[in-house]
Order: structure tokens, then sequence, then C-alpha cells
């Protein structure tokens, strides 16, 4: 649970929530649309990674910076570790699609993880 310390984070807190409810809309979508095991194996590891990576916070306990509005331990970044997890495996799928030619999927996996590590920085 995330506490905020100062009264001034109101539209982060409602953006965060509204986050949660979308990307939980779109896994639940995903499940629907595509129904196979390899849609459940990806969400699966997401959870996975989001109960390591809470862990981690756990175990590591860093501090945030100083003028944060949370109050909980900063690192590791869930988002950083979701954004690179989906990142992959994004890119895993996209190079065992048929939908495009070889050099497509190549191009189109590296301007994806490019892009995510440039996000998630």
């Amino acid at each position: 649970r995330v506490v905020m310390a100062r009264g001034d984070g109101g539209a982060r807190l409602v953006a965060a929530r509204s986050t949660k409810w979308l990307v939980s809309g779109g896994v639940f979508g995903a499940l629907v649309w595509w129904h196979d095991a390899r849609v459940v194996l990806y969400v699966a590891g997401a959870v996975v990674g989001a109960v390591l990576g809470k862990a981690l916070k756990r175990v590591i306990n860093q501090q945030r910076p100083d003028g944060s509005t949370l109050v909980d331990p900063g690192m590791p970044s869930s988002h950083a570790l979701q954004l690179f997890y989906w990142a992959t495996v994004s890119c895993a799928a996209l190079l065992e699609s048929d939908a495009l030619p070889a050099h497509l999927k190549l191009v189109s996996a590296c301007l994806l993880a490019i892009t995510s590590l440039g996000i998630s920085a």
C-alpha cells in the first residue's frame, strides 16, 4: 500500500488508481481475445515478477529521494520492472510471429526495446 506523504498528490493518486484498472482491463482483454496458454504464461510471469519486485523492495528497503510524495521504499521500481518484463515478452512474441518478414521483425523488436528503455529511464 502506498501512502501519500503530502496533501498535494491527489491528482497523482487518481492517475495511479486509474492506471491500475486500465492495465488490469488490458490484461483481461488480452486473455479473452487470445485465450491461449502463451498469454496465460505471460500474465503469470507478470504476476510472479510483481510479487518478486515487492519482496525485493522489502529486502533492499532503499528510501526514496527527498521531496518524493510517496513514502514506501523506492527500489527497485515496480513500474520499471513490469515495463522491462512486458517489453521483453513483446519482443519475443514479435520475433516468434509469422505476421511480419524477418527484417521487419528485427527492426520492430529493436525499436520496441529501445523505446521501453527510454520510457523506464
